[in-house]
């Protein structure tokens, strides 16, 4: 039975749970009873005064932070007191309106989503909001991953209005985002997108990923237009960033 494959189980909301699972012998976050994602990492070891520290992702890329995950962690907490541990972050996200920046962006934004889909009324009432609220103020890596994560909440509109407002650091990962969209439906505007990141980049991940996007990009064009469409008129009507 699904019930005897949990133990140690911690209730948090009506549809949320965190549980030691023995089938697969980690922490479970189960939404309406199922599991939904594992929690694999608890951070220690951070000093009080790391004043640019806003969020647990900003934690998690400390290099003083230390990870405890996997295995290694039995050398400090039992069963029971992993489970407790993620289940108390957990319980304050909860507590403080799912706010994301308690919570690893790669388990709070799927959970918000999820917990959203099944009706909870909290989680779809701050949403759009805590999206909203990260990428603006979010590190690099978790706004690329909000956007990668969630196109079907932010449409190539708001990734363009995205340019007008971001800090220059995000704007190579949000124009590779735009050349990704348009890439298979105007790859000649998505040709121009990568041109742009490339121009500003200085991060070797999103610079790679603007190089492959370039050759998608040539490859796909069969007559590209010389004048473009109307979309890349309006991309290129934003800010100048070179």
């Amino acid at each position: 039975m699904a019930g005897e494959r949990f133990i140690h189980r911690v209730v948090i909301t009506e549809y949320l749970d965190v549980a030691w699972d023995m089938a697969d012998e980690r922490v479970q976050v189960l939404i309406a009873g199922e599991p939904f994602i594992h929690c694999r990492f608890l951070i220690a070891r951070v000093s009080p005064t790391d004043a640019d520290v806003s969020s647990i992702d900003d934690l998690a890329r400390k290099r003083k932070a230390k990870k405890f995950e996997y295995g290694g962690i039995r050398r400090y907490l039992t069963i029971e007191e992993e489970v407790f541990a993620h289940a108390s972050n957990i319980q304050a996200w909860a507590d403080n309106d799912y706010d994301t920046r308690l919570l690893h962006s790669n388990i709070s934004f799927p959970l918000l989503k999820a917990l959203a889909e099944i009706g909870d009324a909290k989680a779809n009432r701050v949403l759009g909001s805590e999206i909203t609220d990260r990428i603006h103020e979010g590190n690099a890596s978790t706004v690329a991953f909000i956007l990668e994560t969630f196109p079907e909440l932010i449409d190539l509109d708001t990734l363009m209005e995205l340019t007008r407002e971001a800090p220059k650091d995000k704007l190579p990962m949000i124009w590779t985002i735009i050349g990704n969209r348009l890439l298979q439906t105007q790859p000649a505007d998505a040709h121009k997108a990568f041109q742009r990141a490339l121009l500003i980049n200085d991060i070797t991940a999103t610079r790679g990923k603007a190089f492959v996007g370039i050759i998608q990009a040539k490859e796909s064009q069969v007559k590209p237009s010389s004048r473009g469409s109307k979309r890349w008129k309006d991309i290129t009507e934003l800010r100048n960033i070179g």
